[in-house]
């Protein structure tokens, strides 16, 4: 669910402050059923995810999720190279390190079947 961004949908979402280094916090409030949060604080800077919060259907923190590393893919595009998920109420920890991003590869319907996927593992 951390990468499911259709939960996103059903949020509603509002500005809640500008730092001084104009790194733009927003929170944004969860009601879909199928969400195990209840809302997440993003920390935006230059049009790039710098941090969020995410907090469970209690209101208590659950997850940090921080994204360290970017790298410009093609001209005005970033993606992050380096993702850290801690959740803060069991402990577990994930990074996610990226090496390589391939984009505008023409990619067609059935590169996504069953099968082609199967085949890349």
């Amino acid at each position: 669910e951390d990468f499911d961004l259709g939960v996103l949908k059903s949020a509603s979402s509002k500005i809640v402050r500008t730092q001084p280094d104009k790194t733009i916090v927003v929170e944004s409030n969860i009601s879909s059923p199928k969400s195990s949060y209840s809302k997440s604080v993003s920390w935006v800077s230059n049009n790039l995810l710098v941090k969020a919060e995410l907090y469970d259907k209690k209101g208590a923190l659950l997850k940090t999720v921080s994204f360290p590393k970017y790298s410009e893919v093609i001209k005005g595009k970033w993606r992050p190279t380096q993702i850290l998920i801690q959740n803060v109420q069991n402990k577990p920890k994930t990074e996610l390190t990226f090496s390589q991003h391939k984009v505008n590869q023409k990619l067609r319907e059935k590169d996504f079947s069953t099968k082609a996927l199967a085949d890349d593992f």
